[in-house]
């Protein structure tokens, strides 16, 4: 029997197979439907396949196909996602690391505008020391104001040892000196 089946062509194969399509198979349909046949490819193709599929593994077929593509797509969209969310991360790192610079760099702009203001009224204040505060007519006396003058003000040979506020106190009692007509004031 095996051999005879076997040996039955295509087309008897479908003569023998009832034209209603029953749930299963002739023996000679799939015998004919598992072997590969020569000639084009289409005839290949249609040769990998049964001849007649029943209804059930039809639906079983299209089943398996729309599970996989739909999980061919939630593992793309979530591919996809995942790329988002790293662009994301990424975006807001880059965000963070440019207003963390932004805002040292203004901490450093004031920062150094405020050393700037200090070292220009300290050299202010420094250059107005070197000149006597209250200097009398005569020479001599003048001289020894401006000794004075300097050590007031903390400068000793040419060296700033007086902080700011001392300095800016020295200014004041110029101020005066000079409102007073010249002469300086030993107490204060």
């Amino acid at each position: 029997m095996v051999l005879v089946t076997l040996s039955i062509s295509y087309c008897d194969a479908m003569a023998m197979a009832s034209p209603s399509c029953p749930s299963q198979m002739t023996i000679g349909s799939y015998m004919n439907a598992q072997e590969p046949q020569e000639g084009d490819e289409g005839s290949e193709r249609s040769s990998k396949q049964p001849i007649c599929l029943s209804q059930k593994e039809k639906r079983e077929k299209r089943e398996k196909r729309e599970k996989r593509e739909k999980r061919e797509k939630r593992e793309k969209s979530e591919k996809r996602e995942k790329r988002r969310e790293k662009r994301r991360e990424k975006r807001e790192k880059r965000e963070k690391r440019e207003k963390r610079e932004k805002r040292e760099k203004r901490r450093r702009r004031k920062r150094s505008n405020k050393v700037g203001i200090a070292i220009a009224i300290d050299k202010g204040l420094a250059k107005r020391s070197k000149q006597p505060i209250c200097l009398k007519p005569e020479g001599e006396e003048g001289e020894e104001g401006e000794e004075e003058g300097r050590r007031k003000n903390g400068e000793e040979d040419g060296i700033m040892t007086g902080d700011l506020t001392s300095r800016m106190e020295t200014k004041k009692e110029q101020d005066r000196c000079h409102q007073m007509g010249g002469e300086r004031r030993e107490n204060r």
